[in-house]
């Protein structure tokens, strides 16, 4: 039993009236445990200062609040929610897995440095685990809603212990970073609740996916449910609504080590969040101060063609009109006509002529393609280059090729895909060009032939350090600013601006456009950020 919760057992008042000889030194150790409260910050635990249940942290500037809650059924977790939001959004839970019983509970810095969430044995049921670290530490709610675990001596080297961005619930909040560890493959994940009212963690998962991180995966269980498709290389994408008032801006980072990915957003957007639903939709979401209630931007997967491969190998999904259609790529056919008589796809297609695996094999362009599952990337390489590698690999039965250069880019991306081409879909405004390997007989004067020469067989297989761009924001909110509306909002002057991957909500009413703004444009207006471009600087007094 560490010394904080003996403390915090000192503190608390008796179940029976005392004998009159100890009223007073019971009044005196009461007076000295409020003083010891009080004198601690209200955003802060140290180790003489614990939180029970029925206490609370607050955030410096007053967004977030730490405390406990009950989900129902008499069962307790720690928490931290938002506090200027009038209905209650939990956006992180500490013992998901193990709720206490009863309020019992006790959040303390125990005498190895770690937090520990106590019951009312004494016994952790939830901590940080960490071992090695200093022992003079203490925890600090942030106002961006983060939990964190410093070392009060300073001696920590400047970071945190430990901090909540880094174990995540559910939600995905500005300025938090998602991460994926290149080396071992691991790294963080949304994991949704079981149920709305019970916190532990249910079927679905969404994380960078581990196999390419240029893209993210939606889980149920192992079973991909969603993927959001490659991204090309922009360390910083912005995006607005039509006011100009309201901003999201999508950063990225990355090094031999790993991928980062975060997003903030001002004005209207400053309040906004991403939830993984029990249900396995991610919503993206922002506070409306006019309705005070949230409001939704999207949503994915949302519709039959978003969903995991809806149309087998070398089919594609498109919508048309109301309905969404399967069919096959140029020089394939179904596998099974009976089987797509019937609305099932999952045979997908095959070829109808076979390749003759050599240079003399020819590539079909379809365009506006989400482009498949299971690729490799390579980059800095010209388009010959990547046509040429994928005609040397026998496997090799597709390649997309990408311009990147100008501003924060790279100079170009080149994708293979050996196999099957799996999880197609059609994406007018949004999608690459696709180049399909077929029989040079199959097209006739459709085929682009290959025309690379020998001394562009070499391709550098080069991972970017821009590798993590756009992985997880760009993947869920970034394709959602690319899509075309599908449904009209009540302002005649919606022009049915892109928005990838989602309906926009029409509660949304007072965004009607969202222009993307990338580096290379920032660049190109501020003439390479030159100073007689300035509008200003220095300080408020300072006069010209």
């Amino acid at each position: 039993v560490t010394f904080t919760y003996v403390w915090q057992s000192m503190c608390r008042l008796p179940r029976e009236v005392p004998p009159p000889r100890l009223l007073f030194p019971l009044l005196l150790l009461l007076i000295l445990c409020n003083l010891l409260s009080l004198s601690g910050a209200a955003d802060t635990i140290t180790p003489v200062i614990s939180l029970g249940d029925g206490d609370t942290l607050l955030s410096a500037g007053g967004s977030f609040r730490l405390g406990f809650f009950d989900s129902g059924g008499g069962k307790r977790y720690l928490g931290i929610w938002y506090e200027k939001i009038t209905e209650q959004t939990v956006v992180w839970v500490a013992n998901r897995e193990a709720p206490l019983e009863g309020a019992s509970g006790v959040l303390a810095v125990t005498a190895d440095g770690n937090i520990a969430l106590l019951d009312g044995d004494g016994t952790a049921v939830w901590s940080t685990n960490l071992s090695g670290i200093p022992t003079n530490t203490s925890a600090e709610l942030l106002d961006s809603g983060n939990l964190v675990l410093a070392d009060t001596t300073g001696d920590g080297g400047g970071g945190y212990l430990w901090q909540s961005f880094d174990n995540p619930t559910d939600h995905y909040l500005p300025t938090m970073q998602l991460r994926l560890d290149l080396k071992t493959g691991r790294g963080q994940s949304l994991v949704a609740w079981r149920d709305p009212q019970d916190p532990s963690p249910g079927r679905f998962s969404l994380g960078i996916d581990p196999r390419s991180p240029l893209q993210v995966v939606l889980r149920e269980g192992s079973r991909i449910r969603w993927r959001g498709g490659p991204w090309s290389a922009r360390q910083a994408v912005g995006s607005r609504d039509d006011s100009g008032s309201s901003m999201f801006v999508e950063y990225s980072a990355a090094d031999e080590e790993g991928v980062s990915v975060s997003y903030a957003g001002t004005g209207a957007f400053a309040l906004s969040r991403y939830v993984l639903r029990p249900t396995g939709e991610i919503d993206v979401l922002y506070w409306n101060h006019r309705a005070s209630n949230w409001s939704l931007i999207g949503s994915v997967p949302d519709g039959p063609c978003e969903i995991y491969e809806p149309c087998g190998p070398f089919g594609y999904c498109e919508f048309d009109g109301p309905s969404a259609l399967c069919r096959c790529l140029q020089g394939f056919e179904p596998k099974d006509e009976k089987d797509w008589a019937v609305g099932n796809f999952s045979g997908g297609c095959v070829r109808r002529l076979p390749l003759a695996l050599d240079r003399t094999d020819a590539f079909l362009k379809s365009d506006a393609m989400k482009l498949p599952d299971k690729f490799s990337v390579s980059w800095n390489v010209s388009a010959g280059q990547c046509e040429a590698a994928c005609l040397e690999h026998r496997r090799c039965t597709a390649y997309a090729f990408a311009n990147l250069s100008g501003g924060d880019s790279v100079g170009s991306r080149c994708l293979l895909w050996d196999g099957e081409l799996l999880d197609l879909a059609r994406r007018v405004n949004t999608g690459e060009d696709l180049f399909v390997r077929v029989a040079a007989s199959e097209l006739g004067p459709y085929v682009q032939r290959a025309k690379s020469s020998s001394k562009d067989r070499t391709l550098v297989l080069v991972l970017f350090p821009s590798l993590a761009t756009g992985v997880l924001l760009l993947g869920i909110f970034g394709c959602f600013l690319k899509r075309r509306i599908k449904k009209q909002g009540k302002r005649k002057n919606n022009e049915q601006v892109l928005v990838s991957d989602l309906d926009v909500s029409n509660t949304l009413t007072d965004i009607t456009q969202l222009p993307l703004i990338d580096f290379s444009t920032v660049m190109a207006a501020t003439n390479n950020f030159s100073a007689a471009n300035k509008l200003g600087e220095g300080n408020p007094t300072d006069r010209a």
